[in-house]
């Protein structure tokens, strides 16, 4: 749906990060290009006067073409929030998300944090990815949505529940406690007797979960999703994390968010071992990643291997290095906030869940200190510098209020 801008619109465009990403192919492609007609031409069988056939380079055209494409696109993407909803262009139409749909309870949440899924949306319209907007950004639109946002309502739990994972295994979990089964054998457990519940969401609030890990006296299950991939058969994520924090004490539970500020020390600690353990994975692999050059420029020093084929190893691993190196930065990054998190609880300055932190400066001139309320009806805006947004829904007119502090 293609929507005219309005005069009170406020436009995001893709984070830092991915603009940078959009540069960093255009330079890629451009060396990939000197290096071809530096190093692979003279390798080529000469024809006529001495010169390389052209055929031969076509593919870095396209090459090139692609790097450009790509970066006109992170470029041109932008977020529009107004009075009618949130609109997304992706090249030149802007495509829009009414507030109505989030009213009526349309929209669902999607597979990653900050992401939002609308069924009756068009084919491939119908993600919405808050995560590729500045952090900061992200978090102020994401709040503004959910002054809006009716969720879908949660899901009747039944008697049991039935989870097939492995090749052979299954859990029941009932009101009475857990009965697992691998091939002929047999265990059952109280909740009682449950040590840990521990779950992790993508974000606090959210009904599903990406892994749920039960410890029981004699041993640990736990299941997980990565990429939508779910590592079992059954039951909805959404069902079962509700059914265990039924049934599980408390006390004995534990909810950590990927995204967001911890809601307890506990948390926060199980999010900085975990960060922990994901940088030792990643230096493991870009360490790996890197010696593979390493080893083909000495074989090649040594006349083992062609200087052509170094460098297709270059052009195969750099990708794959830079890759890790640029996710072992941004695990960095949020192994930092959870630590400066914990200094602050010590010393007793550390955000409380619903709190935001003041902002100063802003893409775009957009004031980093924008918070977003909404009330029913259409109130007059308080103080200098508030901006009232009207949203026409059926039944209710709400009215959006970005004001400045």
């Amino acid at each position: 749906m293609v929507e005219a801008e309005s005069d009170d619109a406020r436009y995001f465009p893709l984070a830092a990060q991915y603009r940078r990403c959009g540069l960093y192919c255009v330079l890629g492609a451009i060396v990939l290009v000197v290096l071809a007609v530096w190093v692979v031409k003279p390798l080529v069988p000469n024809r006529g006067a001495g010169h390389a056939d052209p055929t031969h380079f076509a593919g870095l055209a396209l090459v090139v073409l692609a790097a450009v494409g790509l970066c006109f696109l992170v470029f041109r993407w932008r977020l529009r929030v107004d009075r009618q909803g949130i609109a997304r262009r992706r090249l030149f139409r802007w495509h829009l998300w009414p507030w109505e749909a989030f009213r009526r309870g349309e929209v669902r949440y999607g597979k990653t944090a900050a992401s939002y899924v609308w069924p009756k949306a068009p084919f491939g319209r119908r993600s919405l990815f808050l995560g590729l907007l500045e952090e900061a950004d992200g978090d102020e639109v994401n709040a503004l949505v959910h002054t809006v946002w009716v969720p879908p309502p949660e899901p009747e739990l039944p008697e049991t529940v039935t989870v097939r994972y492995g090749l052979s295994s299954a859990a029941t979990l009932a009101p009475g406690g857990i009965t697992l089964r691998r091939w002929r054998r047999r265990r059952e457990y109280r909740w009682d007797e449950v040590e840990r519940l521990t779950i992790t969401v993508l974000e606090h609030g959210r009904p599903d979960f990406q892994r749920l890990q039960m410890k029981l006296p004699e041993l640990s299950i736990a299941w997980y999703v990565h990429d939508g991939n779910r590592s079992w058969r059954g039951a909805e994520p959404e069902v079962i994390a509700a059914y265990v924090r039924r049934h599980v004490p408390e006390e004995r539970t534990l909810t950590a968010a990927q995204r967001g500020a911890p809601r307890s020390a506990e948390e926060a600690e199980f999010r900085l071992q975990t960060w922990r353990t994901k940088r030792r994975e990643l230096r493991r692999f870009y360490y790996a990643i890197g010696a593979i050059p390493a080893i083909a420029a000495g074989l090649c020093a040594a006349d083992l291997l062609r200087l052509g084929h170094l460098v297709t190893v270059l052009v195969g691993t750099v990708p794959a290095w830079s890759i890790a190196y640029f996710s072992d930065r941004t695990v960095a990054r949020e192994q930092a906030k959870i630590e400066a998190w914990q200094e602050q609880s010590e010393a007793g300055l550390a955000q409380t869940p619903g709190e935001r932190p003041a902002r100063t400066g802003g893409p775009l001139g957009f004031p980093r200190s924008l918070r977003f309320s909404i009330s029913p009806g259409c109130p007059s805006p308080r103080g200098p510098g508030s901006v009232p947004m009207v949203c026409h829904m059926s039944r209710l007119d709400v009215c959006l209020t970005a004001r400045y502090k």
